[in-house]
């Protein structure tokens, strides 16, 4: 297994470890050996880091199929092209992608996973923009602070009751940032291939966190942010 922050942003690093815990035995070889080790038979669950690109895995998926394994990213589609990706003798794939998903959450994080959205289309439905880089100098003409992404997060959730999936809050903010947000500066991959904005927002949960507002995972529940008593009463608190 390889940890690594997109993992959190996910709201799913409890999850491997649990899953880890199952295991006869654990160990750490990250990258495409860890793969390669699957299709040897040496190891049965190889599971990479969220934020890997095309080509570090479609060398590693045809070894592993052609050996009788089985590839998939983190929702079982057979697919290289995806930012996760999980490696399996194939009898336990089912029962891998199973302990990592969460009830609930998973259709809101599926596109969510690479890209992030331009423009609700009239159906209502999320479609990743186009990545826009960002050249050396390039300033985001408007800035989001942390202390503005803590209040937005905290009334997000506020005005849906005191909870929601994680992906619903970032949409929600996206939107209410959108035009700070669009600028290439907070568009570029800073993390395992997270956006800037979306890096921001992670922290910005933290810092809510720390200072008490919001629940931590174990009493909120996997890929879902609520609410504390003191959040309540901060969100509530006239500015």
């Amino acid at each position: 297994v390889t940890f690594n922050d997109g993992w959190d942003h996910l709201g799913l690093t409890d999850r491997l470890v649990d899953l880890v815990r199952t295991a006869r035995r654990a160990r750490g070889f990250g990258d495409f050996w860890q793969h390669t080790l699957v299709a040897e038979g040496a190891v049965d669950v190889a599971i990479d880091a969220v934020g890997v690109a095309p080509y570090d895995l479609a060398a590693v998926r045809l070894v592993v199929e052609e050996a009788g394994g089985t590839f998939t990213d983190r929702h079982g589609e057979r697919t290289h092209e995806h930012d996760t990706a999980i490696a399996t003798n194939g009898l336990l794939h089912d029962e891998v992608l199973r302990r990592l998903r969460v009830e609930g959450v998973e259709e809101e994080n599926r596109s969510w996973d690479r890209g992030y959205p331009s423009q609700e289309p009239a159906g209502g439905a999320y479609v990743p923009s186009q990545h826009l880089p960002v050249r050396e100098g390039d300033a985001p003409r408007i800035r989001v602070s942390q202390e503005e992404l803590m209040m937005g997060i905290l009334r997000v959730l506020a005005k849906r009751g005191g909870s929601a999936p994680k992906s619903v809050v970032e949409q929600a903010l996206y939107r209410q940032y959108q035009a700070a947000f669009d600028q290439p500066y907070y568009q570029e991959p800073v993390s395992h291939g997270v956006p800037r904005w979306k890096h921001n927002i992670a922290w910005a949960k933290e810092a809510a966190k720390h200072q008490g507002y919001v629940k931590r995972p174990k009493e909120a529940g996997y890929g879902i942010w609520s609410l504390t008593e003191e959040g309540w009463q901060h969100v509530r608190t006239p500015t």
